[in-house]
């Protein structure tokens, strides 16, 4: 009986191991597979930036990278202040009062 119950939760773990690392392929495959899309390159996605399409550039950037929204939203944030260091200082203030 003992080594029925061992036997399972053997095969369990070794059923659950696989599925995981299976997953784990599988997402770096897909990761490799964005991030060498054509065509979406970072002067695209600065433009996008610099005509206030940030919502553009982030599903760009989602696209190509893999990105998740926040980090999308952070990474085009970093860019806007890049291109328009000022701009992102007034909102600050403005965003204060």
């Amino acid at each position: 009986m003992d080594d029925s119950i061992t036997l399972i939760a053997t095969a369990l773990v070794a059923l659950a191991a696989g599925y995981f690392l299976h997953r784990i392929s599988a997402r770096q495959d897909h990761a490799a597979h964005r991030s060498s899309l054509p065509g979406i390159h970072n002067a695209d996605i600065e433009t996008w930036v610099q005509h206030k399409r940030t919502i553009d550039a982030m599903r760009r950037l989602r696209q190509r990278d893999g990105l998740g929204l926040k980090n999308a939203k952070d990474q085009v944030d970093t860019m806007a202040i890049g291109l328009h260091p000022t701009a992102k200082v007034a909102d600050d203030t403005a965003r204060a009062r």
